[in-house]
C-alpha cells in the first residue's frame, strides 16, 4: 500500500513546527557546562483542525488515519508556501558530483554571481530522500552558478550528480505521532480541535 499524503485543508488548520535537536548537557566539577549532541536534529509539527469540514473532508480523514496505521504510522506532510525558501532563487537547481556525507553539498544551476540565492534558516530537499536540511549560512553563487551549501544535519544518504534540489512545495517524511483522531461533530459538518502530531523520519540508512 502506498504511503498516504495528509491534506492541509485551506483556512481551517494551524500547522506548529518544533525543530528537535537531541543533546545532553553535563556540567564539570568545576562548573563548565559540556553540550553532547547524541542525535539527528529533526521536526516535529503539530496540525490543528480548527474549521468546519464538509463530510467528504471527514471521510478522507478517517481514510488517511487507517492508511497511515496500515503503513507503520508513517506519511507524507505536506509543507506550505510558509516553507519556501526565502532566497533569491528561482532556478531549477541540482546536486553537483555525488556526495555520500558530510554538512556540506556543492549545488549548480544558480543564476551566475548572484548573492542570497538561499538564506540561513532555509529548508531544502533532495529528491532521493525526503529529510529536511537547513541551510546553515547564506549562500552567495559563483560566476559559474555553483555554490556549496552549508546544511544542518549533516547528509543521511547519497545524494548523486545531477540529483534535483528542492526548496519550496516541499513534502516531509513523516510517523503520526496520534494512536487516535478525535473529532467534535456540529450540526451538518464538523468542528475539530483536535490536534495530530507527526515527528520526521530520519532513517534512511
Amino acid at each position: 500500500m502506498a504511503i498516504p499524503v495528509f491534506t492541509l485543508y485551506d483556512s481551517c488548520y494551524q500547522i506548529e513546527e518544533t525543530l528537535i535537536s537531541p543533546e545532553s548537557q553535563t556540567t564539570t566539577p568545576t562548573g563548565i557546562v559540556k553540550t553532547a549532541r547524541f542525535g539527528i536534529n529533526h521536526y516535529l509539527f503539530k496540525i490543528t483542525l480548527i474549521g468546519a469540514l464538509t463530510l467528504e473532508q471527514r471521510s478522507k480523514l478517517r481514510s488517511f488515519f487507517l492508511d497511515s496505521k496500515a503503513n507503520s504510522s508513517k506519511a507524507y506532510l505536506p509543507l506550505t508556501s510558509l516553507y519556501n525558501a526565502s532566497g533569491s532563487n528561482s532556478n531549477a537547481i541540482a546536486v553537483k558530483t555525488e556526495h555520500s556525507s558530510g554538512n556540506q553539498v556543492t549545488i549548480d544551476g544558480f543564476s551566475n554571481s548572484t548573492n542570497g540565492v538561499l538564506k540561513a534558516g532555509d529548508i531544502i530537499q533532495f529528491t532521493n530522500h525526503k529529510k529536511l536540511y537547513t541551510v546553515k549560512e547564506d549562500v552567495n553563487s559563483s560566476n559559474t552558478g555553483e555554490a556549496t551549501i552549508k546544511i544542518d544535519p549533516p547528509l543521511l544518504a547519497t545524494v548523486l550528480d545531477n540529483e534535483v534540489v528542492s526548496h519550496s512545495d516541499l513534502q516531509a517524511h513523516v510517523t503520526l505521532l496520534d494512536n487516535n483522531i478525535k473529532t467534535t461533530l456540529n450540526i451538518g459538518n464538523m468542528a475539530s480541535s483536535n490536534v495530530i502530531k507527526f515527528r520526521e523520519i530520519v532513517d534512511y540508512g
